[in-house]
């Protein structure tokens, strides 16, 4: 063995130490500490010494509970015997200003009051802690400890020890995860294999939920708890009302105390599943104080989505140590899981209504037509073709049943080389027809349909020589069916003896029905048993419905009043199908939705009101805003000068500087509101937003029992959008709330709440606690005109225009209402991508031209500039005149545009200040007029106006990229702009 001073210096090979040695055997914790201890106790100089650790799987994604850690202390001389086993709270008194981010601490103790001598460093003067740090979080610790001050303590060998401890907890928490990972592949691959083999589709769902609450193995997560549910819609009759939509959650597998699967229709479960399938997005909270959950830390529901549509949900409870990202990203593994699940179970279920469908339509067909799977089994035939078939074939106890008779053993031997080859290969001939003989020898035609799927062949068989109308029959069959999907109106064919031979989607939706529901309706009598329950009057609902079946008049045309989905009226209109004997052979109904075009008549006459109501708002504004702004310019002129008064005096100008800049806010948003603003697209804050919003919104609150709640969020991203059209959609959302309060009667609370979504985008919400939206209206909320509101208070056009807007800036708009009530819209924008630039005023100063060679503000660096004030108001024009002679300026003010341009021509200013809207020459002609004289002055405007959100302004200012001040503006502002120009 070769010594440190060995004269040939070798490098030396060290041995691994017990904590590496115990890493690579897979130890755990407790083993890991002892060895630790070991080793601190190789070198001299300590006394004490004490290892803690976090537990295993420890919680990362909340820090707060990693707070107690458990280990060892020892003292030298001990040897192997097990020291005290201890807990260490992050609560004694650390310096975790170095520990947290991973440095040693070295402290000599003292016992006083700020320093105090407890727990493990009790007796000891001279400390050392060194972190044990991991992934960037404080996964131990290690004590050092001596009780004379100034010894050497093993730092070296304390800080290796740490590190080695550190790569040890990391190594055994990736092999956990390793091992998670292989399970969560396994089990994919498990659910795949029962999926081909068409296992049982609840015992998969069983499977994938009794692993999410398995404790035992890397196969577990943990749960408490977990169960999967399938989202469902029914009806419920309620008196008087009639029937209504309920949307419920059909549990389908359940592992854990049953008591949670009662808790979803109306327990505690029924908030977190319904929040997950009306957002679409995993949700979680705190179990608080829920009855059930005594060992329950965190509650998650994963959204179970199906090409895009949320089908359901996967709810679980996790324990205390189980709440970390990773346990929620398993188990959103295993709604991915589920979700294949359902989807096979959607594509059994339609395959089976398909079937279904097309064995009912063979059955019911005179037309011979026979069903061949893509083995050549003979799987169905209408009884049509048993009319050929059983009679040509000479086996009259065939039944379609028979799964060992193929299609070709029903032609003669000859042939079966041919029929097959027409069956896999394509069409015998260029028509795509077959042309064989039956075992009777009978001459057939045959042709495939478009009643075709990837797993049967629809086959038409004719008898040679048959009239080409009667081989088409089918082909008209399936014309009428799409001519009547097409239709934009709800259309419904009977047939004479009152059997639906078509009916399209609109007619079942109009009716409250979906698709679904009218698969399997076949008759008038079906229908009236799902729909007379929705009408307003039933008995004459059924009544009329069954007397159209017996009118002698061709046509005929009647108003029904309904009830559900929402109250409403329809128009139908009914005509015979006369067949060319005279004979009727049934009727067509057209149905039409004329609610919300009767609405849209009626409300027209209340939109032109609103429109003239507008441009009057428009015009006011603007001729308030010339006295406001002399008004806030005074005021500030007379708090300057002012300064040195008493304090009473200086008070009351700020006093009546705070109204005028109050009232100037408020014009500005009148101006915004009265339908003038010029939709600019541009970073938008939503705290700003909901600041200027509330502000309207609590003055026609004030003395009412609703009360208006404001939580705005830390670092909300900017928004890219248009001011205006944003305030529209926020006001328009607390309106809808405040009038849904006030007609329950009662008082309450509208909220308002902003904050960061993720992903890029930003989130606004509303809500209150109102009565809430019924769950069979929440699909039509966002139409036009349609609205549940009493004539007078709601034009159905609010949530429309909502909806508008928020998908012009590229958002989303989301509602959930629970069955219990309260309301709540909320609503995602995508966060500008542009830098935030600083917040400006809408009267500061946007663009300033290029600067101009030569002219007259050349020699402005040598005198007093001079300035030409064009304002048509003579307040407006002396306190601009005051401001810049206050500034050392010259200034000349004149009244009208004819006299300012005249001046321009004879005299030299470095500036012209012009309104733009006055009499005669207005400020648009004022600035033509200079170009056209090539005035170098055209160059160095500076406009001021009342009315720069009009289109018409906004158009003028951009195209010529001018700099102007919006009225009522404040005096620094004018100086700023002034200043700039010059």
């Amino acid at each position: 063995m070769f010594t440190r001073n060995h004269a040939l210096k070798l490098p030396l090979v060290r041995a691994p130490r017990g904590v590496v040695r115990a890493a690579r055997a897979g130890a755990g914790r407790e083993v890991l500490i002892r060895e630790a201890l070991l080793e601190l106790q190789l070198e001299p100089g300590a006394e004490r010494f004490g290892v803690w650790l976090d537990g295993p799987a420890a919680d990362e994604s909340r820090p707060a509970r990693r707070i107690v850690f458990h280990g060892e202390v020892r003292e030298r001389g001990a040897g192997n015997v097990p020291g005290k086993c201890t807990s260490l709270s992050l609560e004694f008194p650390l310096p975790l200003d170095l520990l947290s981010v991973g440095k040693t601490a070295e402290l000599t103790l003292t016992g006083e009051v700020h320093n105090p001598l407890l727990g493990p460093t009790l007796g000891m003067c001279h400390v050392l802690w060194v972190p044990v740090f991991g992934r960037n979080l404080l996964r131990g610790l290690i004590l050092v400890a001596a009780q004379r001050a100034g010894r050497s303590l093993p730092r070296v060998l304390a800080e290796e020890v740490a590190l080695e401890l550190a790569l040890a907890v990391e190594n055994e928490e990736q092999s956990r995860l390793a091992r998670e990972r292989k399970a969560d592949l396994e089990l994919a691959a498990r659910v795949q294999a029962l999926l081909a083999e068409s296992a049982d589709l609840d015992q998969i769902l069983a499977e994938l939920v009794e692993t999410c609450t398995r404790t035992d193995g890397p196969a577990g997560v943990g749960a408490v708890f977990a169960l999967i549910g399938e989202r469902k819609t029914g009806l419920a009759v309620t008196a008087p009302s009639g029937a209504r939509a309920e949307e419920h959650l059909q549990i389908r597998a359940l592992s854990g105390d049953p008591a949670w699967g009662h808790s979803v229709e109306q327990g505690p479960l029924e908030m977190f599943w319904r929040q997950a399938v009306e957002t679409g997005q995993v949700t979680g909270a705190e179990a608080g104080a829920l009855p059930l959950a005594r060992h329950i830390a965190r509650i998650v529901a994963v959204p179970i989505v199906v090409e895009g549509v949320t089908r359901g949900a996967l709810l679980a409870g996790l324990p205390r140590g189980r709440t970390s990202l990773e346990s929620q990203e398993r188990l959103e593994y295993r709604a991915l899981l589920a979700a294949q699940v359902l989807r096979q179970k959607e594509w059994r279920s339609e395959r089976a209504r398909t079937e279904a469908w097309r064995l009912a339509l063979l059955e019911r067909s005179d037309q011979p037509v026979a069903l061949v799977d893509r083995n050549g089994f003979l799987r169905g035939w209408s009884h049509g073709a048993r009319k050929v078939f059983l009679r040509e074939s000479g086996l009259p106890a065939l039944r379609w049943e028979n799964p060992e008779l193929r299609f070709v053993e029903l032609f003669r031997p000859r042939e079966w080389e041919r029929v097959s080859d027409w069956l896999h290969t394509g069409a015998a001939d260029a028509a795509g027809i077959l042309n064989a003989q039956l075992k009777d020898g009978a001459e057939v035609e045959c042709r495939k349909l478009d009643l075709s799927s990837p797993e049967f062949l629809a086959i038409s068989v004719q008898r040679a020589g048959a009239e080409p109308g009667e081989r088409r029959k089918e082909d008209a069959e399936a014309e009428l069916r799409q001519t009547v999907d097409w239709m934009t109106e709800g259309v419904v064919v009977f047939d004479e003896a009152g059997g639906i031979r078509a009916a399209n989607e609109h007619f079942y939706r109009l009716l409250g029905l979906t698709r679904e529901d009218g698969a399997g309706l076949r008759t008038l009598e079906d229908l009236l048993g799902k729909v007379a329950p929705y009408a307003a009057d039933p008995e004459a609902f059924a009544r009329g419905w069954r007397a159209l079946g017996e009118l002698q008049e061709e046509e005929s045309q009647e108003d029904l009043a309904m009830n559900w989905p929402v109250p409403q009226t329809i128009e139908r209109c009914a005509r015979a199908i006369v067949g060319e004997s005279g004979r009727r052979l049934g009727r067509v109904e057209v149905y039409r939705e004329t609610s919300a075009r009767r609405l849209f008549q009626s409300r027209m006459v209340q939109t032109e009101k609103m429109v003239s109501l507008g441009q009057r708002v428009s015009a006011i504004v603007h001729e308030l805003s010339n006295p406001l702004t002399t008004i806030l310019g005074f005021a500030q002129r007379l708090l300057q000068r002012e300064a040195g008064r008493p304090e009473p005096a200086s008070r009351e100008l700020r006093g009546l500087l705070a109204e005028a800049e109050r009232a100037t806010g408020i014009l500005r948003q009148m101006l915004q509101l009265s339908g003038d603003a010029w939709g600019v697209r541009q970073p938008v804050s939503l705290n700003e937003l909901v600041d200027r919003s509330a502000g309207l919104l609590r003055a026609s609150l004030s003395g009412s029992a609703i009360h208006l709640m404001v939580e705005k969020g830390a670092s909300v991203p900017d928004v890219e959008g248009d001011f205006g059209q944003l305030q529209q959609v926020l006001l328009n959302l607390l309106q809808n709330a405040q009038q849904a309060i006030l007609q329950s009667g009662r008082g309450g609370l509208i909220g308002v709440r902003t904050g960061n979504a993720g992903a890029g985008r930003a989130r606004l919400e509303v809500w209150d606690d109102g009565p809430g939206i019924p769950g069979a209206i929440q699909a039509r909320i966002f139409d036009p005109f349609f609205t549940t509101k009493p004539p007078g208070v709601g034009t159905g056009l609010g949530l429309a225009i909502v909806l508008g807007f928020v998908r012009q800036h590229g958002g989303t708009v989301n509602v959930l209402s629970p069955p219990k009530g309260g309301t709540r819209f909320v609503v995602e924008l995508p966060v500008a991508q542009k830098p935030v630039k600083e917040p400006v005023e809408v009267s500061t100063v946007l663009r300033l031209p290029p600067p101009t060679v030569g002219g007259s503000l050349g020699s402005a660096e040598h005198r007093a500039p001079r300035v030409l004030v064009v304002e048509d108001e003579p307040t407006v024009g002396g306190l601009i005149a005051d401001v810049l002679r206050d500034e050392g300026m010259r200034v000349d003010v004149l009244r009208d545009g004819e006299s300012a341009l005249d001046r321009a021509e004879h005299e030299e200013y470095d500036l012209v200040i012009c309104d733009l809207k006055m009499p005669g020459m207005d400020g648009q002609k004022f600035f033509q007029s200079l170009g056209k004289r090539r005035n170098s002055l055209q160059g160095h405007v500076l406009f001021v106006t009342g009315d720069v959100v009009a289109p018409r302004t906004q158009e003028f200012l951009e195209r010529h990229r001018l700099p102007y001040v919006a009225k009522p503006f404040r005096v620094e502002e004018l100086s700023r702009a002034v200043r700039g120009m010059l």
